[in-house]
């Protein structure tokens, strides 16, 4: 998965990440979610979460694309991380991707019944 996801990065557009070059990158991390495969990349020393959505949790076809839209709606209000693309034609992936900011700080469980 690591060397399908480092092909499809250097097919990109360095500026559709907002980097330099395409040249470096690094799969650091995957962080399974219930609905997304979370992977901590980082190009030109950049940090990104590439996220492949397995299974849409709101029952729309489109999840990705309506993800990546209210992402974009929310940049401004600096509230959500930075959507930078999205692509669900599956000529690469089995799945929808998305890739957005990588945000820094304590992970956030939230559970039934928790405070």
């Amino acid at each position: 998965m690591q060397e399908k996801m480092i092909r499809y990065l250097r097919n990109l557009s360095p500026a559709l990440l907002g980097v330099r070059s395409i040249d470096t990158i690094e799969i650091l991390e995957m962080i399974s979610g219930s609905y997304n495969l979370n992977y901590h990349v980082r190009v030109d020393q950049k940090d990104f979460i590439f996220r492949i959505n397995i299974e849409p949790q709101s029952g729309l076809s489109n999840q990705i694309e309506y993800e990546f839209g209210v992402l974009k709606f929310l940049e401004g209000h600096r509230i959500a991380p930075k959507a930078y693309h999205f692509d669900d034609r599956r000529q690469h992936f089995d799945f929808d991707i998305l890739i957005e900011e990588y945000l820094t700080g304590d992970d956030h469980v939230h559970g039934y019944g928790t405070d």
